[in-house]
């Protein structure tokens, strides 16, 4: 995985993001589990649909 930050704080929001990266995800609740896969499924399908877009030309 590559990370990227820019601006006035960007080695101390790298750090921050990194440990939160490597820590543990205590998803106590199943409803909030569902949640953030929810979320996740929905960002990979919309990071496929771009990457899909700029294969074929077109940007959406």
């Amino acid at each position: 995985m590559l990370v990227v930050s820019k601006g006035s704080n960007a080695l101390e929001s790298l750090a921050e993001f990194i440990q939160f990266l490597a820590g543990e995800f205590n998803l106590e609740s199943k409803q909030v589990q569902n949640e953030v896969d929810q979320l996740l499924q929905q960002t990979t399908l919309t990071v496929e649909k771009v990457f899909n877009n700029i294969a074929n030309g077109v940007y959406c």
